[in-house]
C-alpha cells in the first residue's frame, strides 16, 4: 500500500487508456518491461472543459526520462483512444541530447497538442540553463475558440481551434471540446519520445523504437551504467491550480 505524506491512503491501479498494456509476459525476446514508474491522475475526481491550468514544478533530469504534465479526455472522443492530449510541458531528461545538429535534452521545452500522429508543439529553448534545473510555472488558457501555452507567464504560442484535427467521412472534428482530467507523472525509455538516431553525452541511443528486442537492449544499457539516474530524477509538484475563466 502507498500512502501520501498526510498518512493517507492511496490507491494505484493500471492508468493506460489501452486495456492490453495493463497486462504483459514474458514472449521469445520480449522481457518484461525493466522499469515500473508512477502516474497520478483526477480521472475518477475531478475533470473540466474550460478555464486556467497553472502547475508549479520541477521537471525530472535523468536519461531516456519524460515528464508527463498532461490533460487527457475523460472520454474517448468519437471511440478512438488517445484521441486528444494537451501536453502542458515536456523537456526529455538527457543533459546532452542531440539529433544532428538540433539539441533536444533537458534544456528544450515543448507544449502543445497531439492527436494521434498529428501534433501541434510549440518550443522554448534555454541557451544558459536546463528546464530541470529549477521550478517553473507552466500555464494554459483553454477557451472555446482558443488553447493558450505559458511558461513562468511568457507566451509560448496558442492554437486557435482549426488545427490539428480528426477527420471523418464529415469533415474535420476538434477532439479538445470535451472534458479532460490531469495527469502528473514520468515515464522512461517509450517508442515515439527519443529518435532512432539521437546521441546522449556521445553514446547513441541504445535501442530503436520498434525491434523486437527495445527493451532488452534499454535494461542492457541501465546495467552498463551509460544510463544515469538519481535524486532528481523526479518530478516535485508545487501546486495546481484550476479556475474557470
Amino acid at each position: 500500500m502507498i500512502y501520501n505524506k498526510y498518512h493517507q491512503l492511496i490507491n494505484y491501479r493500471c492508468t493506460s487508456e489501452i486495456e492490453q498494456l495493463c497486462a504483459r509476459e514474458m514472449s521469445s525476446f520480449t522481457i518484461l518491461p525493466p522499469v515500473m514508474s508512477a502516474r497520478l491522475t483526477s480521472a475518477d475526481r475531478f475533470s473540466f472543459k474550460y478555464g486556467v491550468v497553472e502547475i508549479r514544478a520541477k521537471l525530472p533530469s535523468g536519461d531516456w526520462v519524460i515528464p508527463e504534465i498532461w490533460l487527457q479526455p475523460k472520454y474517448f472522443p468519437y471511440g478512438v483512444p488517445n484521441a486528444g492530449k494537451v501536453i502542458l510541458a515536456k523537456s526529455l531528461g538527457n543533459t546532452q541530447l542531440t539529433l544532428g545538429e538540433e539539441s533536444i535534452g533537458s534544456n528544450l521545452l515543448t507544449s502543445g497538442l497531439q492527436v494521434g500522429e498529428k501534433a501541434k508543439i510549440f518550443k522554448k529553448l534555454n541557451e544558459t540553463r536546463l528546464w530541470t534545473d529549477d521550478f517553473h510555472v507552466f500555464k494554459l488558457e483553454w477557451t472555446e475558440t482558443k488553447m493558450a501555452f505559458y511558461v513562468d507567464g511568457e507566451l509560448l504560442g496558442d492554437w486557435n481551434g482549426t488545427n490539428p484535427h480528426l477527420l471523418d467521412e464529415d469533415g474535420p472534428i476538434n477532439p479538445f471540446n470535451h472534458e479532460f482530467y490531469i495527469t502528473l507523472g514520468i515515464h522512461a525509455g517509450g517508442y515515439g519520445d527519443f529518435p532512432d538516431e539521437v546521441m546522449s553525452k556521445g553514446h547513441r541511443k541504445p535501442w530503436k523504437n520498434f525491434e523486437v528486442r527495445r527493451m532488452k537492449k534499454f535494461y542492457d544499457d541501465i546495467k552498463s551504467g551509460h544510463t544515469l539516474w538519481s535524486d532528481e530524477t523526479k518530478m516535485q509538484v508545487d501546486y495546481i491550480k484550476v479556475w474557470a475563466l
